[in-house]
């Protein structure tokens, strides 16, 4: 199962309308208190976290499920446009470790996001 996390309406059914169509069952959540809420509930396959959300952003969700040692090897794939609302911000898996003290994000998808290169972020984590 594959959460999906994005306060974008659009953006989270055109995401899970790609995961359902290679065959995974997908949940969403609009924030990320809900997102923490559904991984302590439903421990998904895989979390795609987008960054800029209202309440807890998703940098804030992604330190959160890498310090806690029952979500700590859940694979995660940042999907943002931080690299184009913040000129030089320069994030990417190396520089997410680097900054947090954790592990890195298995990958970064930028948005708009192309789904030809979703699905392969994806299936180079999943299989």
């Amino acid at each position: 199962m594959v959460l999906i996390v994005d306060d974008d309406e659009g953006t989270r059914e055109f995401v899970q309308e790609i995961m359902r169509t290679e065959g995974w069952k997908t949940t969403a959540a609009v924030n990320g208190v809900e997102a923490l809420d559904q991984v302590a509930e439903e421990c998904p396959d895989l979390v795609i976290l987008d960054v800029h959300m209202p309440e807890m952003d998703g940098f804030a969700v992604f330190q959160h499920l890498r310090s806690d040692p029952q979500t700590s090897q859940t694979p995660i794939i940042m999907l943002t446009a931080v690299n184009d609302l913040e000129p030089g911000a320069g994030y990417n898996e190396e520089t997410m470790a680097e900054r947090f003290g954790v592990n890195g994000p298995e990958a970064f998808v930028d948005k708009p996001v192309d789904p030809v290169y979703l699905l392969q972020a994806i299936m180079g984590v999943v299989g």
